[in-house]
């Protein structure tokens, strides 16, 4: 019961993305994981990828964009994609 300590919870996720990487690629300063994983039903690729915004572009929005498969939405990202790149 009771209300969650988010001030603990904010200080344990900062220490969590302040620790030292273990994987060679991380340690690198590359953005990625050694393995995909899903949300929820849905994959989601995590390769190894020199920059955040790429690997954010690429691998989150991009690839969620492909998987609709709706051609007006691609049509649009291209356009992000172009002003973006």
């Amino acid at each position: 019961g009771g209300r969650p300590d988010m001030h603990a919870f904010g200080r344990a996720m900062a220490e969590m993305h302040m620790a030292e990487p273990l994987d060679p690629d991380a340690k690198k300063g590359m953005f990625g994981f050694a393995v995909d994983n899903t949300i929820g039903g849905t994959p989601q690729p995590n390769p190894w990828t020199d920059d955040w915004p790429t690997f954010f572009r690429e691998h989150r929005i991009g690839f969620q964009v492909k998987r609709a498969g709706r051609p007006e939405l691609t049509e649009v990202w291209k356009k992000v994609v172009a002003k973006t790149d």
